[in-house]
């Protein structure tokens, strides 16, 4: 019977969505509907069960402190306490494998047919030709944030393997993608993106063009281990760009056994033709066991996306990565050595260039673009090059039994180039920018007693910015410094966090004006701050509360941009006058956690003083190159608030079904409107059934999946080339397995359908969708393989 509410309940709702009818009401009995559902599944069989234990070192019976232990079934990970224990709670009636991992220890797997609650304790085996008695400590993983954080890893990471780092993050509640087309996306956290929202790739900051909204970041998603989502301000640790939020992409530490080890990822899609891939090959040294090695390639490409029916031309991509690293851990120092290369080259699409302004209202108004041709994988004029480079230096040193000084150096290089549709593919680029940066920090993390933990540190940025063809920004010099100071105390059933910070940032620009040298600079400094609180009630309740006090300058290209941007289709104007951006930020959240169901629920508040923001001139420019929509950065007074809610609900012993709502409301005071280009409500339902495991399959399950984006009504009136497109809902299917070969080797499968049913849709936060419609069905192949080479293989058959 519940199956039918749920559909039922789907159903119509869906319907009303696609009718631009959504209002309140429907938004009121869509949560008691949820909140039904929840006294459905409370009454299914015992779930209430427990595995516990210990973890000690079979020589010595040491206990493992921070030993990592996952059910691979559920994916549900925990770590053992400093005494040694470990449990996992609410667990149903059934079979789990333990994975129980420790450095410098050989990994341990155990399958426990759970009818009670069961204890079990792990004597891990002493790898003799690695690391002896050494645990690497990432303090800050032991202090608890009381900002709502999401963290993607596992096979939930496997899943999204092959996409860039926009799409795998967007169905995580708060997060939607900017794009550009279907080629380009860059994430956007409660509404703000680009400079508001700070990525820390591999602990440094990512620092390329991203003030553009069509500059995706330069990442490889394929090196992460782990990808964290911190929402709400975080300037106080990571700096004034950190307004929204701060995206940690996390690769694995470089810590192997001796030989050799690694994995493959293969994905094929339906929608351009495309695939992608990924080689991570890493070990150690027999003779010096504390230094490992890593070394990582992929590759991306596909032809001409495809939407109901016709293909947008010109948009093509390919892309090559690569890294290497270096690790070399000890008790009391090690050092950390990383170089990575990511190059791309995307096309633009053809119909988004047009050589007058009657051409452009034209494409505009129609349905369709313009410019239509047969699938190609030809990448033409417009098209995007860039490349970018880091290279990072970490080095550590044990200051006491709970303390660690960490300095961190690195420098980037971001080469970009972008050409218009005139020309010929072997001419000069239309714009192109070299920017460098150099980033260092010292970071002193300490503990004065067993509940108080905090760090103290130092950063600083050095960044120059060169630019050649028609102007668009002008040269640049960017200097900023700060120091910062968080602790974190721990009393009873409550957590307490303060911190405080103080950037200076000096911007200098070089340029000529009406043919007159100009080099005007600036000065900004401020302070930012937060203070939060965590109540754990018990294993089932908790509850966070936040206050951010943040701000950021205005970028180079708020200031002096005054051209045209060839990757947005965009004539995009400055303003010199724009203020530093002051946000007052307040997040509170509850976290329910029982047997049969988990509910994550986040409020969020912004006030934000001079936010500054694109928005559209309303008058076409025309320029040599053709014409395009114009657009002026200003400023404003405005508030962002929302709701985002997380669900999910074990209907019977294999039925799950996971429900995810993101709800944005913006305020301009200034204006005394709406905020423009604000993401719409969205609903994302999923269905899932967990198949029995069999001697060769492991996890098998099928999922459906419906999203539901409503239309953006709260826009302001005559503010946009064209009005919001419509509320659309997307159906999809996937199915995944993990086979078993000779009971050691794994091989995960994985099968996916984006929008199955091809529906033509527009995105209101895409750019291009004054020209064309989204992406239609795309069929997704995954194969993960893991590599272990015969030395690791002995290492594994002795333990």
């Amino acid at each position: 019977m519940h199956h039918l509410l749920l559909s039922i309940s789907i159903q119509e709702l869906s319907a009303q969505y696609f009718k631009n009818q959504f209002n309140q009401v429907a938004l009121v009995r869509y949560i008691f509907l949820m909140i039904g559902l929840l006294g459905i599944a409370w009454s299914q069989t015992n779930c209430n069960l427990s595995i516990s234990g210990k973890i000690v070192s079979d020589a010595d019976r040491d206990k493992m402190c921070f030993a990592d232990i996952v059910i691979k079934e559920t994916g549900k990970g925990t770590a053992a306490n400093e005494e040694g224990y470990y449990s996992f709670n609410n667990l149903c009636t059934g079979k789990y494998t333990l994975v129980c991992t420790h450095v410098g220890y050989f990994t341990q797997e155990i399958t426990i047919e759970l009818k009670e609650n069961t204890i079990y304790d792990f004597y891990l085996k002493e790898n003799e030709v690695e690391l002896h008695g050494f645990t690497l400590e990432e303090h800050d993983d032991k202090v608890e944030l009381s900002q709502t954080k999401y963290t993607m890893e596992g096979a939930h990471l496997d899943k999204n393997r092959g996409a860039t780092l926009g799409e795998s993050l967007k169905r995580i509640t708060g997060m939607y993608t900017l794009n550009t087309g279907n080629s380009i996306s860059k994430p956007v956290l409660h509404g703000m993106h680009s400079k508001r929202l700070l990525i820390l790739n591999n602990g440094v900051r990512q620092e390329g063009q991203q003030w553009g909204q069509e500059h995706g970041p330069e990442i490889d998603a394929f090196v992460a281990k782990k990808i964290t989502i911190v929402k709400g301000s975080s300037s106080v640790r990571y700096g004034s760009d950190a307004i929204a939020g701060v995206i940690l992409v996390e690769p694995a530490a470089i810590i192997a056994p001796p030989g050799i080890r690694g994995d493959l990822y293969l994905s094929g899609n339906t929608n351009g033709f495309g695939g992608a891939g990924s080689l991570m090959l890493e070990g150690s040294f027999k003779k010096l066991s504390a230094l490992s090695w890593r070394i990582q390639g992929s590759f991306r490409k596909s032809g001409d996306v495809a939407t109901p029916g016709y293909y947008m031309a010109n948009t093509a991509m390919e892309e090559y990565n690569f890294s290497t690293g270096l690790g070399y851990y000890k008790e009391k120092a090690g050092f950390e050595l990383f170089f990575s290369m990511f190059h791309t080259k995307l096309g633009i699409f053809s119909a988004s260039h047009f050589g007058n302004l009657t051409d452009l209202q034209n494409a505009i108004n129609s349905p369709q673009p313009l410019i239509i041709r047969d699938f190609s994988y030809d990448i033409d004029r417009p098209y995007q090059d860039i490349t970018h480079y880091m290279a990072k230096g970490k080095a550590y040193v044990k200051t006491g039994q709970k303390s660690k000084l960490e300095f961190t150096f690195a420098f980037q290089e971001n080469r970009r180039k972008e050409f218009d549709s005139h020309g010929s593919l072997n001419e000069d680029p239309s714009l192109f920018f070299i920017l460098q940066t150099v980033t260092g920090e010292v970071n002193w993390q300490h503990s004065f007693h067993k509940k108080l933990k905090g760090a103290l540190g130092i950063s600083g940025l050095y960044q120059t910015n060169r630019w050649d063809g028609f102007f668009f920004i002008p040269n640049f010099r960017n200097v900023n410094g700060g120091v910062y100071w968080y602790e974190n105390l721990k009393l009873g059933h409550w957590d307490f966090e303060a911190g405080i910070r103080y950037d200076i940032s000096s911007l200098q620009a070089y340029m000529y004006v009406n043919n007159v040298y100009q080099d005007p600079a600036f000065l900004y400094h401020n302070i930012s701050a937060n203070v939060g609180t965590i109540f754990h009630l018990n294993d089932h309740f908790t509850a966070r509360a936040n206050y951010g006090l943040a701000w950021r300058p205005p970028h180079i290209s708020e200031l002096y941009s005054n051209g045209l941007h060839h990757g947005s289709a965009s004539y995009e104007i400055g303003d010199s006058t724009l203020l530093p951006e002051r946000a007052h930020n307040v997040n509170l959240s509850a976290n329910l956690n029982f047997s049969r169901f988990k509910l994550e629920l986040t409020g969020y508040y912004y006030y934000i003083q001079d936010f500054i923001y694109l928005k559209p001139t309303l008058e076409p420019v025309l320029t040599i190159r053709g014409a395009f929509p114009g657009f002026q950065y200003t400023a404003g007074d405005v508030d962002i608030k929302g709701v985002d809610v997380d669900m999910d609900v074990l209907l019977t012993k294999r039925f799950v079904w996971s429900s995810k709502t993101s709800l944005l409301w913006a305020w301009n005071y200034t204006q005394k409107d709406f905020l423009i280009n604000m993401p719409s409500y969205r609903f994302d339902n999923e269905l899932s059934y967990q198949f029995k495991d069999t001697k060769t399959m492991k996890g098998p399950y099928i999922s459906a999946n419906l999203l539901v984006v409503t239309r953006q009504s709260m826009v302001p009136a005559n503010s946009d080339y064209a009005a919001p497109p419509d509320a659309y809902f997307l159906v999809g299917l996937s199915a995944g397995v993990d086979f078993l070969i000779k009971k050691v080797q794994t091989i995960s499968v994985s099968l996916t359908v984006a929008n199955l049913l091809d529906t033509p849709y527009r995105d209101y936060l895409n750019r291009f969708r004054y020209f064309s419609n989204d992406m239609g069905r795309n069929v997704v192949l995954k194969l993960k393989i893991p590599l272990e080479f015969s030395s690791y293989k002995k290492l594994k058959k002795t333990k």
